[in-house]
């Protein structure tokens, strides 16, 4: 007979669990029990035959030792195992593939990891290791169960390399790279993958965001967190579609990390913007995001950011990390003939480009800057670009024959988020030619001419076709390009034919493709990386260009962003970018850790040009002074330096040959200009307060996890003989290296349920535990292919010790007998795990703030002693030919328990209440701050709000922003509130809503009737496509669920009750509130005819809200319904529960 407090199994499949109520109902037996694993309490209702069916294992907080030896100590192997970080103070180093720096070692452990709430800014100075850095902070978060949903998001370059190279190979974490094609085939990928990594242009589109925005993380991360524009001008803010999809996900995670080697540019604004993706409140203001930033504690911490500068980074052994750079200006000349083209086209863009200043036509003088630009960079740029011009030019007299009204539309740029030369330079290559498509686009003639009729238009093309034809007889003829010419003899006298690497950058593709050619032709091997190329082709023409017969790699700005070129010292730029703070970003792909030799820069500059006289002289001073200075940080302020010079008066100067500001800061004298640099590095590093690295720290945290750590050996012996013991077998193919012949099928399950993996993708799969092996490996051809390094945090391991803790845990409940060859003496000895939990509401039931393992022995006087878990690995099964060893009688748990309580958990209680009490007040103090600043800001401002300014405020919510009158009337609600509140406060005297009186209009929701619904159930439709979105209506008119919640809807949520029928048991995604709603036979069906039939666990063919509203439309015309039917419709249909419940089930009948 099953009685309270005993462990029983084969009530629930997952797990055994402890018996709180048994109560017997009829021929039945309705038992309330909790997990022994999840802790989670339920009531089953389960017939007699399987009442008999139960099994007793043990008694609560009794011990029979009946257990498995064997089976228990795998058991305890893998719970040691899984607790492993709490022991090795670098856990996550010693199970990975890096061997991290000191100052790597010092952000993770002694920044980031410590925090209870992880909402920092990583900015480090460019090749410090960024990535490492977050590979090792997830790996440690992973391991602890802090965090399971992860997103990355990076440039669109960047992505293969953070699933692959970072994430996949040095830290064993797998990743999906959602991408458009993938997203396509499955719209529910956000929801369904814990781990993704995708890029931000990709992520900030309309129709994914929508869908990000419904889901929730536990970290997200941003690499190049400084493309994340916003900036204010005025009244208002712009704010770029890269920062508004960063500021939604900025409000769906826990944690959130920003990696970025520039985070303040210069401008206030746009850091404190940066810094709000944080936390909105602590940076409320600029003069709070100011002082925060530049504080450190004692310990040189701040709880929000970390920058380190590289000239003050080592390595173990005390020697700098970074090689020295030295630059050189190379000019030349342009020919007569080039000069020519240069003048006549420099005359046209000038002319144009005051016409469109006059206007104040912004995207026009836009389109003319990058005409400047690529006239300088190539003939066969510019070539290009006047063709595009004269083809757009004469297509416009079609267009407005076709349609005369084109005069009067206003043209939007569309697609594309750019209205100067800074955004444009922050666009992928992809996204520059949809700009330039755009602005060749006859139908958009407004974007890129200030031509006012057809005359003027055919005039102007005209004058095009005239330096088209130009450019293009130049380019055709038999002499070389004087600039290709310097660049030959560049490449001649620094050793590029007997065998130096060198990487150009240019910043338009047309330039990239016209060297390329001319290289290969001249005999040297090219490799090439533009946005027009894939990921995988980026990644290969990377690979190809470390190959040793490749001696150059071509890139563009864009492309060329994010990647490691540190076994090549030499980098040419054969376009200087109007923006000098761009040189830094392109010196750092080859001047960083891991550079063995000192760097040359080349800049080459035609100074008999506007462009060139201007640069060269930029250059020439910012050498001279790097050179006095003796100090490689003059080029990463340069922004600084120039930041009363806009880039309209680069502009200016370059393309106009006016005297600007640049000029005037040229005109200063060297002395002057190293003053203004020494200071502007000494601003800068107090602007963000670094830290200087503290390596003694770092030794010791190091020798410590070298003494303490897991050690490889024991991750192959558990391995082996749990892989073994449940079935699997392998085999060795060469030394070290091994291959799966078969998988245990326990194994299977676990890997496909927990992990999404198939075990036919892992028949045949190599692996090896050890770390120096698998680094060979991967250095070699690899001609056996990819190699898995086993250890904790690849999927398989993981996988296997989920397995045995799962299966074998009985074991544990009942305890068993084991041998110490080193012990003389018996006596007890207990697994103790301490937890303690807090109430964080978004954590839910595991909500775990610290952990403990503990193993504690009973000596012969009754005392209770605490030792290592790896004491463990000295004890061993009995040996089937020892001598019989009877077990002692059942011991009973509580006196370790509450020996353990005192001596373990309430420190270990004390300890986590200390840093989280720390945690707490310093964000009160800052919180305190913030908002003593934004209420002296307000107030001076509250009380200037007047009557008349209520009424101002109504019309500009219903005109301007053409806000309906409902969301007038709650605006203005919420102002009403917010006056009362400082009135109350005694912050405001008066009352401005006084006369104002609030109205709403009464909205009729729309419905559907039992007619409308029973034709939309009884339709036959040709498309299988409405046939399933049809489905997933109606099973929302019959739960009541919204769009979000069904798509979130899984097996689990969906349970048999006490009265014998299913019931769908979720908590709402909007209201966090757990909804149980009755499982009719319609939405009953309905899941029944897609089991089994859908990928990743779904229960329906969910497709994207917005594409699902379009396809409702479609039913509803096909169904003649003359309604506006949305999926909202459905949870508002004009039935009453009870009716749905005793009517709606006979509509189809």
């Amino acid at each position: 007979m099953i009685e309270v407090n005993q462990i029983i199994k084969n009530l629930i499949p997952t797990e055994p669990v402890t018996v709180i109520k048994v109560q017997a109902l009829g021929n039945m037996y309705s038992i309330k029990y909790t997990g022994v694993t999840t802790n989670k309490t339920s009531t089953k209702v389960i017939t007699k035959e399987q009442f008999e069916y139960l099994e007793v294992l043990t008694s609560e907080g009794e011990f029979n030792f009946k257990g498995n030896p064997e089976k228990f100590v795998m058991f305890a192997e893998a719970e040691r195992i899984h607790s492993a970080y709490q022991f090795d103070p670098l856990f996550a180093i010693n199970c990975s593939v890096v061997d991290p720096l000191p100052h790597q070692v010092e952000a993770v452990y002694k920044f980031l990891l410590p925090q209870p709430k992880i909402r920092f800014l990583l900015a480090d100075d460019t090749g410090a290791g960024k990535t490492i850095m977050t590979g090792l902070l997830l790996k440690e978060l992973i391991m602890r169960g802090i965090v399971e949903r992860i997103l990355i998001i990076t440039p669109g370059g960047l992505t293969k390399q953070w699933q692959e190279d970072e994430m996949g190979v040095k830290f064993n974490i797998p990743f999906t790279l959602v991408n458009r094609s993938l997203f396509t085939a499955d719209p529910n990928i956000f929801r369904t993958a814990n781990k993704i990594v995708t890029s931000i242009d990709f992520i900030s589109r309309e129709d994914v965001l929508s869908v990000v925005s419904n889901t929730s993380w536990d970290m997200v991360i941003f690499d190049e967190s400084h493309k994340l524009s916003a900036y204010e001008y005025g009244q208002k803010t712009y704010k770029s579609k890269r920062y508004e999809a960063a500021y939604v996900l900025s409000q769906q995670c826990e944690h959130m990390l920003l990696l970025t080697a520039t985070p303040h540019r210069g401008r206030t604004d746009t850091f404190k913007k940066l810094l709000q993706l944080l936390d909105e409140d602590i940076f409320a203001t600029d003069d709070v995001a100011t002082e925060r930033v530049k504080e450190l504690s004692k310990d040189g911490l701040n709880k929000f950011f970390i920058r380190r500068l590289k000239e003050d980074m080592k390595d173990w052994n005390g020697n700098p990390l970074y090689k020295n750079r030295f630059t050189k200006t190379i000019s030349y000349q342009l020919t007569p003939e080039e000069k020519y083209l240069y003048d006549q086209v420099t005359n046209y863009l000038t002319q144009r480009k005051e016409e469109a200043t006059e206007e104040k036509n912004i995207h026009v003088t836009l389109a003319l800057a990058v005409m400047q630009r690529r006239l300088v960079s190539s003939i066969f740029a510019i070539k290009n670009t006047l063709f595009k011009r004269w083809n757009a030019l004469q297509g416009i007299v079609d267009e407005v024959n076709k349609n005369p009204n084109i005069w009067k539309q206003r043209q939007k740029l569309e697609l594309v988020d750019v209205d100067n030369m800074d955004q444009y330079d922050d666009l992928e290559d992809d996204e520059k030619d949809a700009l330039d498509n755009i602005l060749s686009d006859p139908k958009k003639f407004k974007l890129f001419t200030t031509s006012k009729s057809l005359i003027e238009i055919a005039n102007e093309a005209q004058e095009v076709k005239r330096l088209y034809d130009i450019a293009n007889q130049l380019y055709n003829q038999n002499q070389e390009e004087k600039k290709y010419i310097q660049l030959k003899e560049l490449l001649k006298s620094q050793g590029v034919i007997d065998g130096q690497k060198l990487v150009i950058f240019t910043e338009h593709k047309d330039t990239l493709l016209y060297l390329q050619e001319r290289l290969t032709n001249n005999g040297y091997k090219v490799a090439v990386i533009h946005g027009g190329l894939s990921v995988d082709d980026r990644r290969a023409a990377q690979w190809q260009f470390m190959a040793p017969d490749t001696q150059i790699l071509i890139a563009t700005d864009a492309a060329g962003e994010g990647i490691n070129l540190q076994f090549c010292r030499l980098l040419i730029n054969w376009d200087i970018p109007w923006n000098p703070n761009r040189l830094e970003q392109r010196m750092g792909r080859i001047h960083r850790y891991g550079q063995k030799e000192d760097v040359l820069v080349f800049n080459m500059v035609a100074d008999n040009t506007r462009e060139g006289q201007v640069l060269s002289k930029l250059l020439t001073k910012l050498y001279v002074i790097r050179e006095s200075m003796g100090d490689d940080r003059v080029y990463d302020v340069i922004q600084d330096v120039l930041k009363d010079v806009s880039l309209e008066a680069i502009i200016s100067s370059v393309f106009d040959g006016k005297e600007s500001d640049l000029d005037l800061f040229l005109n200063q004298n060297n002395q002057q200009l190293e003053s203004e640099f020494k200071n502007r590095i000494e601003e800068q590093q107090n602007a963000i307060a670094h830290s200087e690295v503290d390596y003694k720290d770092a030794r010791i945290l190091k020798e410590d996890s070298d003494e303490k750590r897991l050690q490889p050996i024991y991750i192959q012996l558990f391995f082996e003989r749990a892989f073994c013991y449940l079935g699997g077998q392998y085999e060795a193919v060469q030394k070290g290296i091994y291959k799966i012949t078969s998988i245990p099928d326990i194994l299977s399950k676990q890997l496909k349920e927990s992990y999404n993996i198939l075990a036919d993708n892992l028949s045949q799969l190599l692996f090896c535990f050890d770390k120096q092996i698998f680094l060979d490996y991967q250095n070699t051809a690899a001609i056996l292919g990819k190699v898995h390094y086993i250890n904790p945090g690849n999927a398989l391991f993981d996988a296997l010790v989920d397995c045995v803790r799962k299966e074998f845990k009985e074991e544990m409940l009942k305890g068993t007998i084991l041998v110490s060859p080193e012990d003389t003496e018996e006596y007890f000895a207990f697994f103790v795990k301490n937890q303690i939990t807090d109430n964080r509401p978004n954590k839910g039931d595991d909500s775990i703030a610290n952990e403990l393992l503990s193993f504690i022995y009973q000596t012969t006087d009754g005392s209770y002693h605490s030792t290592s878990p790896a004491k463990f690995l000295d004890l061993h099964a009995p040996s089937q030919f020892a001598k019989e060893i009877l077990p002692p009688e059942t011991v009973q748990s509580h006196e370790v328990m509450s020996w353990a309580f005192e001596n373990i958990t309430l420190p270990l209680f004390e300890e986590t209440k200390v840093k989280v009490g720390e945690d707490s007040a310093k964000r009160q103090e800052y919180l305190r701050t913030a908002f003593s600043q934004i209420i002296m800001d307000l107030d001076i401002a509250i009380n200037e709000i007047t009557p008349m300014f209520i009424t101002d405020f109504e019309l500009y919510l219903r005109t301007t922003c053409k806000c309906s009158y409902n969301t007038t009337a709650k605006f203005m609600q919420f102002f009403k509130r917010i006056i009362l509140i400082a009135r109350n406060n005694g912050i405001l005297i008066g009352d401005p809503f006084a006369n104002y009186k609030l109205k709403f209009e009464y909205i009729e929701r729309g419905y559907l009737d039992k007619d409308e619904i029973s034709r939309i159930c009884n339709k036959n439709f040709a498309s299988k496509r409405l046939e399933q979105v049809r489905d997933i209506f109606i099973f929302s008119c019959y739960t009541g669920l919204s769009y979000v919640d069904i798509c979130e809807l899984t097996s689990n949520d969906i349970r048999l009750a006490f009265d014998g029928n299913l019931w769908i048991i979720k908590k709402r995604h909007k209201t966090k509130v757990t909804s149980n709603i009755r499982l009719l036979d319609i939405p009953k069906a309905i899941l029944n005819k897609y089991e089994g039939k859908l990928k990743n666990g779904q229960l329906l063919p969910i497709i994207s809200n917005q594409k699902i509203n379009d396809y409702l439309k479609k039913i509803a015309i096909v169904c003649g319904i003359d309604k506006n039917v949305t999926f909202h419709v459905a949870r508002y249909s004009n039935f009453s529960f009870l009716l749905k419940y005793s009517v709606l089930q006979n509509i189809l009948a």
